[in-house]
């Protein structure tokens, strides 16, 4: 079961401490400022995607919204009126009842210590930490999208990995910059 299967399934109570929050679009760092500036308890979880600039070809890291539109904010701090006055807000998601949809504690510390640890993450594989067996999924060219095992590091700019294409294994070499690491 992923983790948004998780979190949509998750029972309705308002005694748990954390509730769903819904931002207008792109706005959801903007509305847990918002939020957190008027005293209540917020938080987005984030993973880092790095990509290659289009035109200068700089590698660049940028932080994005794991669930877009959506964030998370402690019920037992709520006030419905500062709540209503965030511009970025434009709901706390609820129940066919009508009830805001609560969430477990135990699910908000297991996103937070996956993001700590970067789990989310999309970033390029490095030499030095790529090893023989590990996973990884090509980020451009023509195998983009591809999850394969390395076999072989050949040297710090490039690779040997197994895809399964064609019904069959493939060993094939690539430069570490198309790669990021998967799990």
């Amino acid at each position: 079961m992923n983790m948004q299967t998780r979190i949509l399934s998750t029972t309705v109570d308002i005694e748990s401490p954390w509730v769903v929050v819904r931002s207008k679009p792109q706005l959801e760092r903007e509305a847990e400022h918002e939020i957190t500036t008027r005293g209540m308890v917020a938080y987005c979880p984030v993973y880092r995607y790095e990509f290659k600039h289009h035109r200068h070809k700089n590698w660049i890291v940028r932080e994005f919204p794991l669930f877009r539109g959506y964030l998370f904010m402690r019920s037992d701090h709520i006030d419905w009126y500062k709540l209503t006055r965030c511009k970025a807000v434009l709901s706390i998601l609820r129940s066919v009842g009508g009830e805001p949809i609560g969430l477990a504690p135990s699910l908000i510390e297991e996103i937070r210590a996956r993001q700590a640890a970067g789990d989310f993450d999309m970033l390029r594989v490095h030499g030095e930490l790529v090893k023989p067996g590990q996973k990884v999924k090509v980020l451009e060219g023509p195998l983009a999208g591809l999850e394969s095992v390395v076999e072989t590091v050949r040297n710090g700019k490039a690779v040997n990995i197994l895809v399964s294409i064609f019904g069959r294994q493939v060993e094939t070499k690539v430069p570490l910059e198309i790669l990021v690491r998967k799990g």
